[in-house]
Order: structure tokens, then sequence, then C-alpha cells
């Protein structure tokens, strides 16, 4: 299935993931930072190819305001949910310790967000990480190590203050894992680890979450773009109420 979107004239050719950069988030601290919820994921997802169409806040959480010129292609992959894998865990720390290794004193710590960091519901199985840098310039300067990596780095994709970076698995070529890096204090981090850790806290809303995941799949099995968008309200709605429950 093919539609077309609006792209800026000048940038590069980016790839851009079925399931947008910035995820649900929800659940307690990482294990890798001294909780219960830190997960990582052995099989990653479809992703479609384009030039973004539009800034992207992460599942479902777009602001679809980049309207400029030149229409592309894009191709929209069907959604694909997984039932959650205790092997999401340890791949998520071993990523942070290869992190860890290549960043150095740039990363002060990093974060597992996202469904795959929430047990027992269902999630794309893609793992999403949120390293935190003593600043950007420095990240911005370890580009090279991140690329060594395996990553794809492709600036802020849409967010202010964010680098965003991709990695495919190389026995699938599917997506493996996202990385969303700020600089430490940035205010978009507490959004993140307020959902992941609410949801976590509170594994009956969690099962609603997954329920409208279900849903909205049920309605658009082969638009993820369309699938994001039905469950946003959900999403925007729960945040707010995770951002109160987290502050306190």
């Amino acid at each position: 299935m093919q539609t077309t979107a609006p792209m800026a004239t000048s940038g590069p050719f980016w790839f851009v993931p079925a399931f947008p950069p910035l995820v649900e988030e929800g659940a307690e601290r990482s294990e890798a930072e001294g909780g219960k919820c830190a997960t990582a994921a052995p099989l990653p997802s479809c992703y479609w190819r384009s030039a973004p169409p539009f800034p992207i806040r992460g599942d479902g959480l777009d602001d679809r305001a980049m309207a400029q010129v030149d229409p592309i292609v894009i191709e929209v992959i069907p959604v694909e949910l997984a039932a959650h894998s205790p092997l999401w865990v340890g791949m998520a720390q071993v990523e942070i310790a290869r992190l860890r290794e290549a960043l150095g004193p740039v990363l002060v710590t990093v974060h597992h967000i996202g469904s795959t960091s929430i047990p027992g519901i269902m999630a794309k199985p893609i793992i999403d990480l949120i390293p935190i840098a003593t600043d950007l310039e420095s990240l911005d300067a370890s580009t090279e190590q991140l690329e060594a990596m395996g990553y794809i780095c492709l600036g802020e994709f849409g967010l202010p203050g964010r680098r965003y970076c991709r990695s495919n698995d190389p026995a699938t070529g599917k997506r493996a894992f996202q990385l969303h890096c700020y600089a430490q204090g940035w205010t978009e981090i507490d959004r993140h680890l307020a959902f992941r850790d609410y949801l976590c806290a509170h594994p009956v809303i969690a099962k609603e979450y997954e329920a409208e995941k279900i849903r909205a799949a049920a309605l658009h099995p082969d638009n993820t773009l369309d699938y994001n968008a039905a469950k946003n309200d959900w999403i925007k709605r729960t945040e707010q109420d995770a951002l109160v429950w987290w502050r306190k």
C-alpha cells in the first residue's frame, strides 16, 4: 500500500520507522537503573522508507507540521505486535552496556522505555532507549562511535533537543533498537519516564493500553500511521495522569 506525502526540498533521504521513534512510555525504572522494568527486543519490526513528511513525536504523538514541497512515495506497512518476551530485558541491558563502552564519560545514564519495558503487555518488538548525555555537543561529537555500533544517526528527526538513532538486526534487516538521546535536564525526558513508570506500577492500566493497541491494530492492520493515530488520544490522556502521579 502506498500514499504520497510532502517533504522538505533539502536534507538527507531518511529511514522512518514504521512505528515512529518516540514510543508509549510507562513503567518503573529499568533494571539497569535499579528498577523492575528493563527489557530489550530480539525481534525488530518492519519499517517504511521515506523522507519524513512531518515531525514525528512517536507512537501517534506527531505534530504533522512540515508541509513543504516535493511529494514522495511512502510505503505503509502492516502493524506488528508481539507477545511480551522475557528476552527483552537482557537484550536491553546488553545494549546499554555497549553504549556505555562506546560513549564513555559522554553518557550519564540510559533508560529503557516503551512497551518492551512494561511487563505483560504486547509490544512492537523494537527496543527503545533514552541515552542521556552530558551535553548535545559532546554527543554529536560521538556520532562515529554510534555508527561503529551499527546505528544510523538522524539528528533531531522532528523533535528539537533530541538526537535519534536506529539500528537493524543484521540477520533479518528489521529494526532492532532505537535511541532517543537527550542532554541531561531536558524536559522531554520526564514525559517518557513518567508514562513508563506509571504503566509499570499500574498493571490494570497497562492492560488497558494493551487493549487499546489491539483495538487500533484491528482497525488499521495494514497502516501503522493510522494505527498510531487511533490510540493517540488514549496515550495523551494517560500521559497527563502519569506526569501528575510521577511528580508527587
